[in-house]
């Protein structure tokens, strides 16, 4: 539903009330992103994650 350029303004109606939801959301999902490639890429990283996770 959300533009693939609208990084800086993921829904601005909705959002607009709790931005900090947003950034917290973004934030999240780079995070996990970086996590699966990071798992996928290296397992012998495999302590890393697993580390933050916990």
């Amino acid at each position: 539903m959300l533009p693939r350029g609208s990084g800086e303004r993921p829904g601005a109606s909705g959002d607009r009330r709790t931005p900090v939801r947003g950034l917290l959301r973004q934030s999240f999902r780079v995070s996990s992103a970086q996590l699966s490639r990071v798992a996928r890429g290296t397992h012998a990283s495999r302590a890393a994650p697993e580390g933050i996770l916990r």
